[in-house]
């Protein structure tokens, strides 16, 4: 795993592949809420469900981001959220 950011009840991961430099992107939100996601590249952030023993749906999100910079957010509803500390 490249990050991990948590912000509020949705946390953010970052995986990178091998020894490249693309990352790959999951987010969920702590009690499995649907979101809406779109990110300073455009990606296309695909879900995918889960139901627990109470029936209730959990989405995971996930999108292949390439290469990133500093500049690289992610915008979940109306936040912003920037995945690398801007100096």
């Amino acid at each position: 795993m490249k990050f991990q950011k948590i912000v509020g009840e949705v946390a953010i991961y970052g995986y990178q592949y091998k020894n490249s430099e693309e990352l790959y992107v999951a987010i969920s939100h702590k009690y499995g809420k649907a979101l809406e996601i779109r990110d300073s590249k455009q990606s296309e952030f695909l879900y995918l469900t889960d139901k627990d023993v109470k029936s209730i749906s959990k989405y995971i999100y996930y999108a292949y981001i390439g290469d990133v910079d500093e500049n690289y957010y992610i915008c979940i509803g109306d936040e912003k959220i920037y995945l690398f500390d801007k100096q």
